[in-house]
């Protein structure tokens, strides 16, 4: 009995074993599940975005970093003072765009309309763009992938009526700047080999609209698309035209300036068109002529004229391109040739509106006789310009105004004749004629 008594209990023994280890398991894994869920909850509060310590170190960085480029907005008619906050505003962003503002810890979402203060910082992800306004004439857009940081800077002497702004940014760098009564929105670029000052103007223009890129052996493109700029990089004073582009070398020396490429002739949709669709978006076309010198194309697609509201931002080989969710609106489009690392100046934008309609077309469907005594008998109606006839399920042909008529071959006996309209946006309209064929008797 002793003996039956101590192997029960070495067999309890792996028993208690088990059921102690299984224990700790489910323990572990509620405090895991905790702290998922304590994680969640701080990333949807405070989302990602750089450290500060990266933050701190990037704006620290040399003149001759390779990871970013230093930015000085410099805005006529106020008093200079390193100290001064700026005054801006984000007009427009699109997807992620994520703002550190200069005494917050975290990251959180931009806003449209948030004001940008000294020390302010905006970052962009993939496929994510922002647009900061330093007046109603001088923006700065902020592309993809892009992190921008304000901060003030030294008072220029050159510009002492001027406030000046150092900015950080990453990524390529597009704009306007604009010469007013006020004074002058200026530019200032660190580039690998040296600083590139922008002022627009230079003749008799007043703004310029440009592209700068850093290239990856360090060189850097400069375009200009509209308006005239008066530059000062490598120590020489360079007046840089509209449609011509300019690269700067890694040595930061100004080398030959070149036409850029001529822009395309659009093709699709002809301006002023009308897409109209029921239920689903239509799928749209957008298409161009090739030109000579173009090695690639940028097919734009904006909400505004301006096309500082993009929806679409493509870099494309070819010359066509299919987008089929468009919502309803006014849109405007344009395309620019590439050469290399050049842009060209865009294209005439043509205008475009996507307009949802549910309504029925008007059809009007002159009534036939109920009893017919001939085989043959015209079918005369009116719809909408634009709408397709179908007569017992065969189309019918239909005048510009959206009139129409039919022969209509009646069989002997009782015939339900049907007549559909059918819109642009696939709307459907019946009429029906009961008709009773009663001939050769």
């Amino acid at each position: 009995m002793a003996v039956a008594i101590e192997n029960e209990a070495y067999q309890a023994a792996p028993r208690d074993t088990r059921m102690l280890m299984m224990e700790l398991a489910i323990v572990v894994l509620i405090v895991l599940l905790f702290f998922s869920i304590v994680l969640g909850i701080i990333n949807y509060f405070f989302p990602a975005g750089l450290s500060i310590k990266d933050l701190t170190s990037s704006l620290r960085e040399s003149v001759s970093s390779t990871q970013s480029r230093e930015l000085a907005i410099a805005q006529g008619g106020q008093e200079a003072g390193a100290s001064a906050p700026i005054s801006a505003k984000v007009s427009y962003i699109d997807n992620k765009v994520n703002v550190k503002l200069a005494n917050d810890i975290a990251w959180a979402s931009a806003s449209q309309g948030m004001s940008l203060y000294h020390r302010d910082a905006i970052q962009t992800y993939e496929r994510s763009r922002a647009l900061v306004e330093f007046d109603a004439e001088s923006y700065l857009e902020i592309g993809q992938n892009s992190l921008v940081v304000f901060q003030s800077m030294e008072p220029d002497l050159f510009l002492r009526k001027a406030r000046t702004f150092r900015v950080m940014v990453e990524g390529d760098l597009r704009g306007r700047l604009s010469r007013s009564a006020a004074g002058s929105a200026n530019l200032e670029v660190a580039l690998p080999g040296s600083n590139l000052h922008m002022t627009p103007g230079g003749g008799q223009a007043e703004e310029v609209e440009f592209r700068l890129t850093v290239n990856p052996d360090k060189s850097s493109t400069l375009s200009v698309h509209q308006g005239n700029a008066q530059l000062l990089v490598g120590g020489e004073s360079v007046l840089l035209e509209g449609n011509h582009g300019l690269t700067i070398g890694a040595d930061g020396r100004p080398q030959s300036i070149v036409p850029l490429p001529s822009p395309p002739q659009p093709k699709l949709p002809a301006e002023g068109r009308a897409a109209l669709y029921r239920d689903v978006p239509p799928r749209l076309t957008f298409a161009w002529k090739p030109t000579e010198a173009a090695e690639a194309y940028r097919l734009t697609i904006a909400r505004d004229p301006t096309f500082r509201q993009l929806v679409v931002d493509e870099q494309l080989n070819g010359t066509n391109f299919r987008h089929g969710n468009l919502k309803a609106g006014a849109y405007y489009w344009r395309v620019q040739s590439i050469k290399g690392t050049a842009e060209g100046t865009p294209s005439e934008a043509r205008a475009l509106q996507v307009v949802q309609d549910h309504t029925p077309p008007v059809l009007s469907v002159e009534k036939l006789p109920k009893v017919v005594r001939r085989p043959t008998i015209t079918l005369r109606g009116k719809t909408e310009p634009g709408a397709k006839i179908y007569v017992e399920g065969k189309p019918v042909a239909v005048d510009e105004d959206g009139g129409f008529r039919h022969r209509l071959h009646v069989k002997p006996g009782a015939s339900l004749i049907v007549v559909e309209a059918v819109d642009a946006a696939g709307n459907v309209s019946y009429s029906t004629n009961l008709i009773n064929g009663k001939y050769g008797e």
